[in-house]
């Protein structure tokens, strides 16, 4: 992969194991926590709340992704491999979130510090022309009927 991979936590080991402790998570109070699991190839994204916008800590507890975050206000991308090794992400609420697995399978827990809310929920698609998200193209990609139908990167921002 040659994406530009980012690791946003400090990392401190001894003779008793490893912590990893994150930077600049200024305040986060759990509100609600998910559990998923997907299979190889799926890509879950690009999502956004407009609305009641919430922070997001992802934690891998199995499996290997590549985390994909768009700041909605610069349009950048910023590109995570998560995995055993660097299981946990920060998504700050004015980020755009997917991911696509690339192990066999991923199981995954989300904290939010805010509630998840359907008619709040909007995206746009992972395969937009004008970001160009990089994504391992080593087969055909798995999306829900519902992340192939969103629109793009420029539509999306005239609704939030």
């Amino acid at each position: 992969m040659n994406k530009k991979l980012i690791k946003n936590y400090n990392e401190f080991n001894d003779f008793r194991g490893i912590i990893k402790i994150f930077k600049n998570i200024k305040s986060f109070e759990l509100k609600q926590l998910n559990y998923s699991e997907s299979k190889r190839y799926v890509i879950r994204g690009m999502h956004y709340q407009k609305k009641n916008l919430i922070n997001k800590i992802i934690y891998v507890t199995h499996g290997k992704i590549l985390d994909v975050l768009v700041n909605i206000k610069t349009k950048q991308v910023s590109y995570y491999l998560l995995d055993h090794k660097n299981p946990m992400l920060f998504i700050p609420k004015d980020f755009a979130h997917g991911f696509q697995v690339l192990s066999d399978k991923v199981k995954m827990i989300y904290l939010f510090d805010g509630n998840y809310e359907k008619v709040n929920s909007i995206g746009f698609n992972a395969f937009d022309k004008d970001l160009k998200i990089k994504w391992n193209k080593s087969r055909k990609s798995i999306l829900s009927k519902e992340d192939q139908l969103l629109g793009s990167f420029e539509f999306f921002l005239e609704k939030i």
